[in-house]
Parts: structure tokens; C-alpha cells; sequence
């Protein structure tokens, strides 16, 4: 699914960030466990297309959207305003649980006029993650996707940024250049574990084109 969050329910309800960070978690705000819901930002489907790919790939863990902040040699900031699930402030090993209370419940930045809460937190090193992208080119869909490792932020990185909104920093197999090239547009699916031979594969057999970069920076090409 999508929400509608900027600017019309940000801008006249309230802050969205709670409710899709939540939706995309394996845990409730309650503590009680449940099914991840791909959702994303600014109601845009290619991009919850891209998490139910990745939610299936991995066994039905969750995955998040994000931006494409910045990057800088070879590091890549996927800053989101205010919705990563909390699955990802601890790693893919760690009790779901536990990471709630890493959540840092901040005051939305001043242009959501609505107000509400931002869900903060910050993505450990150390981890391998796949980000991947479906689009639509001449009317066909293909899919970006590159493996990365995470790497573990400073709190001092939010000021880089926005104080309210959570990062993830990764470590790329490609330069700057290529990342940039790389991706259709700002925002993103991410998820745990090196996905891209599935990726591949599924790629392969709905027929659609793909571009997909390894661990070692290896690339694999499929026509749209």
C-alpha cells in the first residue's frame, strides 16, 4: 500500500511516520508480533512494489522504504523523514522486541504542519543489505538493486541531516558516479541479506529488465 502523507495527511491530519514505519515492522508499537504490510511514502506504488519483492525474497521479513540522501566515498546515506521500521535499529538477529526501545519518538520538522512524531533511529554497522528499486522504462518495468554493508552511525549524523529522521549508512561496491547512474529516482526498498541472485532470477522469469550489482561490486545485466 501507499499513504498519502505529504502533503495532504501531513499536512491537514497528521504526521504519517508512526503508522508507516509500524505497517512495514515484524513488531506492533504494543509489542505484540505481526505480519509486515509493504507500505510507502508519497503513495508510491513502484516503490511498495519493490518491498513486496523484497518481504517475499527474504521469507517475509520486513523491508523499509527510504531515500537516497547522499553519497559520499563509496558511503551511502539512506535518510527517510521519519518512517524506517524499528526492525532495522538493531540487527536481523536481534530480538524485535528489544529494538523498540531504541525508537526515538521526535517532533516532526516544521513544514508537516499537522505535527506528529517522526520514528528515529539509526541502522548498526556490520550488516549486509540489499536496496533495490523497481520503475518503469518505455512503459516496462525493471528493477535496480545493489548489495551493501551497513555501517554504524554516529547520533551526531542526524545533525548532518534532520534531527528527527532515522539513517542507515552503507558501504557500496561501486563509485559515487555509478550509484548515482544507478537509480531511477530518489527513493528506495531496502531489506537484509545479499538478495541480488534472487533478484536476478526473478527478474529473469517475469521477463523484465534488470541491473544488479554484487557484494564485489560485480554487475548483471538483463534487457528491458
Amino acid at each position: 500500500m501507499g499513504i498519502k502523507c505529504q502533503d495532504e495527511l501531513s499536512g491537514l491530519e497528521c504526521t504519517q511516520c508512526i503508522t508507516a514505519a509500524f505497517l512495514n515492522n515484524d513488531i506492533g508499537p504494543e509489542g505484540k508480533l505481526k505480519k509486515p504490510i509493504p507500505v510507502a511514502c508519497e503513495n508510491d506504488m513502484d516503490s511498495s512494489l519493490t518491498q513486496l519483492w523484497l518481504n517475499l525474497l527474504n521469507g517475509g521479513k520486513p523491508a523499509g522504504f527510504g531515500d537516497f540522501r547522499d553519497i559520499e566515498g563509496r558511503v551511502l546515506a539512506i535518510v527517510n523523514c521519519g518512517q524506517h521500521p524499528p526492525y532495522f535499529f538493531g540487527g536481523p538477529e536481534e530480538d524485535s522486541g528489544e529494538k523498540l526501545d531504541r525508537v526515538e519518538y521526535m517532533g516532526q520538522e516544521i513544514w508537516y504542519h499537522a505535527g506528529g512524531a517522526a520514528v528515529r533511529g539509526r541502522t548498526p554497522g556490520g550488516h549486509i543489505m540489499t536496496v533495490a528499486r523497481l520503475y518503469r522504462e518505455n512503459l516496462r518495468y525493471a528493477i535496480a538493486a545493489m548489495a551493501v554493508e551497513t555501517m554504524e552511525p554516529d547520533i551526531s549524523i542526524h545533525e548532518k541531516y534532520s534531527i528527527s529522521w532515522p539513517v542507515i549508512l552503507a558501504k557500496t561496491p561501486i563509485d559515487d558516479e555509478a550509484v548515482i547512474n544507478l537509480w531511477p529516482c530518489n527513493h528506495l526498498g531496502f531489506s537484509y541479506g545479499d538478495l541480488t541472485p534472487q533478484i536476478v532470477e526473478m527478474a529473469e522469469r517475469l521477463g523484465i529488465g534488470y541491473t544488479v550489482y554484487d557484494l564485489k561490486g560485480n554487475a548483471f545485466h538483463g534487457d528491458t
